[in-house]
């Protein structure tokens, strides 16, 4: 259970921050950071709550998915969430990853 922990723990951190900085033009440093604590900490909470509920240290699964699975969810909403609450990244450095892309929104 830990190495799935750590593994788990690693691939909800980073998973969604990669795959929209490599795919979406409007992502901000802000939100990509925002996505990485949210996702770790979700899966440290369902490990938490799994603990606490199971009396030994293994994850907490709503409707049978793995916390993994959570937090990867949690961190695609948080991450999306603070991209649509702030401004969009120099247009200079948007260019610069992905050639013209015309407006942000």
């Amino acid at each position: 259970d830990l190495i799935v922990f750590g593994s788990g723990g690693l691939g909800a951190s980073f998973l969604m921050p990669v795959v929209l900085a490599l795919y979406w033009p409007r992502l901000t440093s802000q939100a990509a950071v925002a996505g990485m604590l949210s996702g770790g900490g979700a899966m440290a909470v369902f490990y938490l709550i799994g603990y606490v509920v199971n009396g030994k240290f293994s994850g907490y699964e709503p409707w049978s998915l793995h916390p993994f699975i959570w937090s990867v969810a949690i961190s695609a909403v948080v991450m999306v969430f603070v991209v649509r609450n702030s401004p969009p990244p120099e247009a200079g450095l948007v260019e610069k990853y992905f050639g013209k892309t015309g407006e942000l929104s």
